[in-house]
């Protein structure tokens, strides 16, 4: 039969804490916990989680691209508002680009209820418009309105497409440069 074992109590044993408790520190409360947990503290800034700023960047891309459709359906009906609001839509059959003004404010629409799974429409829209109004001003030989016209839909293109910040940027710049002048070219005309 085997020895039984007496129970004894041990000795204290000191152990060194490093988390020791300074009297100027301030109380770490359950939300500074949350903010260092996803990455939005001073010491775990370089540890968030990245995708936030990609969905950051995209709904910022979104907008940009909704206000520049808005620019473009503006530049493009601006003409032919008078057969429009006569309730005229034959006179508008015969004006291609207020046909292209009516599908941009259509997408504006469907862009402005967030649905983003018509981008491809929205990058054919944008390439329809650099060929056809890049090509109509060309042959006319309007170099202001045809370089406005491929700034601005290149934009609307690209907005579409990129997610990062720097190229985001120089895209949004560049459409409200591009969508802006040709805005300001169908008003004086």
């Amino acid at each position: 039969f085997p020895e039984k074992k007496k129970l004894g109590i041990k000795a204290r044993v000191e152990v060194k804490s490093l988390n020791v408790q300074k009297e100027d520190a301030k109380p770490i409360e359950v939300v500074d916990m949350l903010a260092a947990a996803e990455g939005r503290s001073a010491d775990t800034r370089d540890k968030a989680d990245p995708t936030e700023a990609l969905m950051r960047n995209a709904k910022i891309g979104m907008w940009a691209c909704t206000l520049l459709l808005l620019a473009s359906a503006a530049a493009l009906l601006l003409p032919s508002i008078d057969s429009l609001a006569a309730g005229n839509y034959r006179a508008l059959l015969k004006s291609p680009f207020a046909l292209f003004g009516i599908v941009d404010v259509v997408l504006f629409l469907l862009l402005m209820l967030h649905m983003v799974s018509i981008y491809p429409l929205v990058r054919f829209r944008a390439a329809l418009g650099i060929g056809f109004l890049g090509l109509y001003f060309w042959t006319q030989g309007q170099m202001a309105p045809f370089f406005a016209v491929i700034a601005g839909y290149a934009a609307i293109y690209l907005s579409t497409i990129f997610t990062n910040l720097a190229g985001l940027s120089i895209t949004i710049l560049l459409g409200l440069i591009g969508m802006g002048g040709f805005v300001q070219y169908v008003l004086a005309h």
